[in-house]
């Protein structure tokens, strides 16, 4: 009789736990990608000779050494059950090859994998190499791609998998992932040439539905294509502007026209250059459209380049109007020797009228027989509206007879950790307007900059600086000091730096111990020596942890009794952070710059500016974050200087741990064998409260 009491006890308790875990669970209850009108799983396109294009997926390519090939993986759930965890891979081939087959699969862990390949055919022996950050995904039948989920950053597709989420049965869900892997000359780069150095610059005529994009590139004496990617997220998804960008050693200028696009909305855009050693990507950027009521009383300003005036050997006048559109405006005038600019001048309140009102500004110094590019900058509550950038060439004979390229020198990097570094230089900008950055990369072909920054025009050496992000540990990376005026462009000596498994800072949390933020600050003196801003960066949070917000502030201060002029603050963040808002109004913004125009700074007044922002939730423990803030101005007496300050902070461990934990039990919980252990460990659970309670109770009677 006990017997038969103790096996009903057990089946009951399996129909409990059965009722509480099947219903989350389910046995290969989705299925992918069995509809007669569904997609092959995988598909392939030649990327170089049909950019942009959708009509040219198939099951086979063709290629040659340096073109780029597309891949599209597609998903539909074509059951009614969800499924769970759905990741999406495709598996590129190894070592060199002429002809091969890739395979592309599509699994969750409720539903059998499905699969399909394409075949890759070469011309010679070459190999295939993933392209970083090409990855863009198109979920729940959408033309526009989505940000990817929990912080991926894309390469997951090509070795464990790209997590998609847990998709619904039905039309309305299917989607698809596309990336771009590169073939490479027998897979190796060749010592003749690099790949190509790409700037992107802003935009401008910007319209309701249209915009033109602008950026520079260098060949490097390999034969070049170019184009812009655009998409009203950072993940881009469209592209224009596909063309030759020639074979030679000089910065060439490129366009694209950005159509129909929507009004008062947000976009990203970014230059692209490919050759045979590889594709560069620019800097992403973001403009935003005009609004439907552009031109009313709640709008941003209307602003309009004119040609220069009283052009002389060594200076002219920048001319232009503004309307304010009713509010409160400031303008002034950006320009440089390049289309990149970087120096600001004229800049002035005009009211707050509906009137067109004229903009002038005076610049001086500039070098004989020069070309510099200028444009008109206007900004109110509403926005930041660029005109046409326009050129005008100063007056004298042979520029070389009256100056010299800049001197510039590369110093050994500052402070090396294992995902960043902040490297030095020294630039003598030998009396002419001269701009600076970095060249750098995994190899002695850099590919990729800095961002430009202006060093003014002085006759003496002072010091700048850059923060290299987002690298990898245990890894040699190569950098060189670049300077440019009118005169010509001066490149430093090539170094080196390694980063590290640890941080070389002490990193260790113990207990509730913690690691303060570290301040380093740059200074340029002027002639006199001294130096009259001071730069003073805070961060509410000492050790934040991955996916925590924080608010990173930078205070600024005029030390002088007198006024400065012309001051811009530059903040730029690492690439594991993503801005999300800051308590003043950027004029210019990217993704990971935001740019202040500041204007006449009293003197011994001050101010702060605090940014907003998000940390990655793919940041490691004990990462280090690098914050910069860069300002610059015109003192007193009329001389261009700058103040740098960086602030390091180290990542915490806080959600490392907790995450891992909920992605295990995550996974246990939707495992239908574990769920099943489960039951049955939970049924001899109930049994043994139960049954061997009542047994106990009979043996003492």
């Amino acid at each position: 009789m006990n017997i038969i009491k103790k096996i009903i006890v057990i089946i009951l308790s399996l129909v409990v736990v059965t009722g509480i875990f099947v219903p989350t669970a389910g046995v290969l209850a989705a299925t992918f990608n069995n509809d007669a009108q569904d997609h092959p799983t995988l598909r392939v396109s030649n990327y170089t000779r049909n950019p942009g294009g959708n009509i040219n997926w198939s099951g086979s390519v063709s290629a040659n050494a340096g073109e780029v090939l597309s891949f599209i993986v597609y998903y539909h759930n074509t059951d009614s059950d969800i499924a769970n965890g759905t990741t999406v891979r495709v598996q590129l081939p190894s070592g060199t090859f002429t002809s091969t087959t890739v395979t592309g699969e599509v699994r969750a862990s409720n539903a059998a994998t499905v699969n399909s390949s394409v075949s890759v055919n070469l011309t010679s022996g070459q190999s295939m190499s993933f392209i970083p950050g090409s990855v863009s995904w198109y979920p729940d039948g959408s033309a526009t791609s989505r940000a990817l989920l929990n912080g991926q950053n894309g390469s997951e597709i090509v070795s464990n998998g790209l997590f998609v989420g847990d998709i619904s049965g039905g039309w309305s869900t299917q989607g698809y992932v596309i990336f771009r892997a590169q073939i490479t000359n027998n897979g190796v780069i060749g010592t003749s040439g690099s790949a190509p150095i790409v700037t992107t610059n802003s935009v401008f005529s910007v319209t309701q539905a249209s915009a033109v994009g602008h950026g520079v590139v260098n060949p490097n004496n390999l034969i070049t294509t170019a184009w812009f990617e655009y998409g009203t997220t950072q993940s881009l998804g469209s592209i224009t502007g596909y063309q030759n960008a020639g074979i030679g050693n000089d910065s060439i200028n490129i366009t694209g026209y950005f159509h129909a696009l929507a009004p008062n909305t947000t976009y990203y855009y970014r230059a692209v250059a490919q050759n045979v050693h590889g594709t560069t990507y620019g800097t992403t950027m973001s403009f935003m459209t005009q609004s439907t009521d552009y031109g009313s009383n709640d709008s941003a300003p209307f602003v309009y380049t004119s040609g220069a005036s009283s052009v002389a050997v060594n200076s002219a006048v920048f001319n232009g109007s503004v309307n304010p559109n009713n509010r409160n405006t400031n303008a002034w005038f950006e320009y440089g020797t390049t289309q990149s600019l970087g120096y600001t001048a004229g800049y002035q309140a005009v009211g707050s009228g509906n009137h067109a009102s004229t903009l002038t500004s005076a610049v001086y110094n500039l070098a004989p027989n020069t070309t510099y590019y200028y444009r008109a900058v206007a900004q109110n509550a509403y926005g930041t509206t660029y005109g046409t950038t326009m050129s005008v060439t100063t007056g004298g004979t042979s520029v070389n007879s009256y100056g010299n390229t800049p001197y510039v020198t590369t110093y050994a990097a500052q402070s090396v950790f294992r995902n960043s570094a902040l490297i030095n230089g020294n630039v003598n900008p030998n009396r002419s307007l001269t701009t600076s950055w970095f060249d750098w990369g995994a190899t002695t072909g850099f590919g990729s900059r800095t961002i430009i920054m202006p060093v003014g025009q002085a006759s003496y050496t002072s010091s700048y600086s850059a923060v290299l992000s987002g690298l990898q540990a245990n890894t040699t990376y190569y950098y060189r000091a670049v300077a440019q005026n009118a005169y010509g462009t001066t490149y430093g000596n090539t170094l080196s730096l390694t980063t590290e498994g640890a941080a070389i800072i002490p990193v260790a949390v113990t207990g509730t111990a913690s690691v303060a933020p570290r301040v380093i600050v740059v200074q340029q003196p002027s002639e006199s020596g001294s130096v009259v801003a001071l730069l003073t960066p805070s961060i509410d949070k000492k050790n934040p942890n991955a996916g925590d917000t924080v608010e990173y502030s930078i205070q600024y201060r005029n030390e002088s009794n007198s006024p400065i002029t012309g001051a811009t603050l530059k903040i730029d963040l690492p690439s594991e952070v993503t801005f999300e808002s800051a308590s003043l109004r950027a004029s210019t913004s990217t993704d990971g710059m935001a740019i202040f125009d500041l204007g006449t700074i009293a003197g011994n007044t001050q101010g702060v500016i605090t940014i907003k922002a998000t940390i990655d939730r793919s940041v490691d423990a004990d990462d280090a974050l690098i914050f910069g803030a860069t300002m610059t101005y015109v003192n007193a007496q009329k001389q261009f200087q700058s103040t740098t300050a960086y602030l390091t902070v180290v990542v915490g461990s806080g959600v490392a741990g907790l995450a891992s934990l909920l992605s295990v039990l995550g996974d246990l919980f939707t495992n239908w064998f574990v769920d099943l252990i489960l039951g049955l460990l939970i049924g001899f659970g109930i049994y043994h409260f139960f049954v061997r309670q009542k047994e106990e109770e009979v043996i003492i009677k």
